[in-house]
């Protein structure tokens, strides 16, 4: 704004306000029976005794309010009281969340602060501040503004300290050296399968956190998102006394695929080093199969059952390649000779050229795809019930003197029912606008051809002499072991050229070329350094059209630090412990 220069342009800002007109009031004091108003002579600081100018005390008036030249009304507390923002600043800062966590006293704590607190602070620190009073609206539009979009980001917050309301963040990440390499190795795996999309199935595996039955299915936390009747609103009991073991375990299996039925490999995409990658693709359908833990666990062989119906409909698409993205937890981690004697079978039953299994670094499978399917199932089932008693009953089975049989019956009953209303909240739902299909497994049925994962788990965890005596089960070990890549949380299951092997013989590789590349680099290609960019592997591209023929993890810190190498006899399996190469070379090779 232009300096005021005049009182004529002072008599017409002052037109220009909501007051009433200056001529108006020059009109109205010029007769003899008109007197100055109760207002004006309060705006002025005259008296009825007094002589009253209108002009000259209106024109001195609006000066003094002036606090510089060019500018209108009265001072800003920052300007009467400087030392405002620097104390706000400073005791904002004081209690963030990281000077929280790394405070060592016994003063009274606080993890951020409220507009109340920034005041009352204000108040005792500042003197004179009490006496001119100041309030927390005030305080607010110190801070930054809510969004930066609307416009009173700009007019009416003055932006003085950088501090807002801000919601809570789950981004840490357990930091491991080995993160860069393992993310690498699942990139390669995405980008392989979308290369040979018409070849290969991708899935993304996981569980969910389990769901309660008889009160709320998910946390009181959740948030309800969804209209009802004013006169029928939801209300819980004030505290969640759950049964014990009334628990539904939801195994999810996503098929990671474009939402566009025919996919254009060669619509590759640039990084920001311009450097070519195949579309990957984070999202797709989605299949949940429920179960209640007391029943049937969550394992291995229940991950095998559910996946060899899926693989067959894929199978019958002509995809006779699978790649697995899990968590490497226990009923996923490869470090267990349980879980890759399953996954062998899972290969061999689906009748597969070649099963990959993947992992993110250990503690961070947050960025498992499958992970953000769970956030809109778990808003499905807030403020849900699941009834813990069969109809009529007002008790649960658990609450009533039953006998062992007569509870069993009943429960199975409960849980049966609860895992029907569970699959009518979730296969209406579509996440990024696929389907979701709920399924679940009767508790006293046994699914899928794979029943004894129990005595396979008791004799492999066995010495391997004891494992011997088991002759069928050993030679089906030794089996497994021809047909294996082994890597660190890796595995690579692939059917082998050999002319005595029974089943690679009577189901020969159908998808040559992918197979081929899988058995050049001894199963998915190892990450190495880009020597043109430092920091950075070689793109799947880039390494494709290497003539890298090293398979060995060999630029992964965990397998430099441990030493442990290859077996010497079967070169193409990599030991993760002490413990497993010892007992890998006394079951194999002794």
């Amino acid at each position: 704004m232009d300096s005021v220069s005049s009182d004529d342009e002072i008599d017409w800002m002052f037109d220009k306000s909501n007051q009433t007109p200056v001529k108006q009031l020059e009109e109205a004091t010029s007769t003899e029976k008109s007197t100055p108003s109760a207002w004006i002579l309060s705006r002025s600081g005259n008296t009825p005794d007094t002589p009253y100018n209108l002009k000259s005390n209106t024109v001195s008036s609006l000066k003094d309010q002036r606090t510089e030249p060019g500018k209108r009304g009265r001072k800003s507390l920052t300007s009467m009281f400087p030392n405002i923002v620097p104390t706000a600043k400073d005791f904002i800062e004081e209690h963030g969340y990281q000077a929280d966590s790394r405070r060592r006293c016994d003063t009274a704590r606080s993890s951020g602060v409220t507009l109340d607190q920034i005041k009352n602070k204000l108040v005792d620190k500042i003197p004179g501040l009490k006496e001119r009073g100041i309030h927390k609206t005030t305080v607010h539009h110190m801070l930054a503004p809510p969004d930066k979009r609307l416009k009173s980001s700009s007019t009416v917050y003055k932006q003085e300290i950088d501090a807002k309301l801000c919601s809570k963040q789950n981004n840490i990440r357990k930091e491991d050296a080995n993160s860069h390499f393992y993310s690498t190795r699942v990139k390669y795996s995405m980008e392989f399968a979308s290369k040979y999309s018409n070849d290969c199935v991708l899935l993304s595996c996981d569980n969910k956190n389990k769901i309660h039955i008889g009160t709320l299915a998910v946390s009181r936390y959740h948030q309800l998102r969804r209209f009802y009747p004013s006169g029928d609103r939801p209300d819980f009991p004030d505290h969640d006394f759950p049964f014990p073991g009334y628990l539904i375990t939801p195994c999810g299996y996503m098929l990671l695929c474009s939402k566009s039925s025919e996919q254009n490999i060669q619509n590759k995409c640039q990084d920001e080093l311009n450097r070519e990658h195949y579309p990957i693709y984070r999202t797709g359908p989605l299949t949940v199969v429920n179960r209640v833990s007391q029943f049937h666990k969550s394992t291995v062989e229940s991950h095998t059952n559910d996946l060899i119906p899926i693989l067959k409909e894929q199978f019958s698409l002509g995809k006779s390649i699978c790649i697995i993205i899990s968590d490497n937890g226990p009923d996923w981690t490869m470090h267990s000779l349980t879980n890759i004697y399953f996954m062998y079978r899972l290969w061999k039953l689906s009748k597969l050229d070649a099963l990959v299994l993947n992992s993110y670094c250990p503690g961070q499978s947050a960025y498992n795809p499958i992970e953000h399917a769970w956030s809109p199932l778990s808003d499905a089932l807030a403020g849900v019930i699941l009834p813990p008693n069969i109809h009529g009953e007002e008790k649960a089975p658990c609450q009533q003197k039953l006998s062992k049989e007569e509870k069993t019956q009943k429960e199975a009953v409960v849980f049966d029912t609860a895992m029907r209303r569970l699959n009518e909240y979730w296969n209406n739902l579509k996440f990024d606008g696929f389907d979701v299909k709920s399924l679940y497994q009767p508790c006293l049925e046994e699914g899928g051809p794979t029943r004894d994962h129990s005595h396979i788990h008791e004799l492999l965890s066995k010495s391997p002499t004891a494992i011997k005596k088991n002759p069928e089960l050993f030679e089906e070990l030794q089996q497994c072991i021809g047909h294996i890549y082994r890597r660190i949380h890796s595995i690579t299951i692939i059917k082998c050229t050999k002319l005595n092997c029974i089943h690679c013989t009577e189901n020969p590789v159908i998808k040559q070329e992918a197979c081929s590349l899988l058995r050049r680099f001894k199963g998915l290609p190892s990450p190495r350094p880009d020597t043109k960019h430092e920091g950075h592997f070689l793109t799947f591209i880039d390494i494709c059209d290497s003539d890298v023929t090293e398979y060995e993890d060999i630029h992964m810190p965990k397998y430099q630090q441990a030493e442990l190498g290859k077996c010497p006899d079967c070169p193409l399996y990599c030991f993760t412990s002490q413990t497993e190469k010892q007992k890998h070379r006394k079951l194999f090779h002794q």
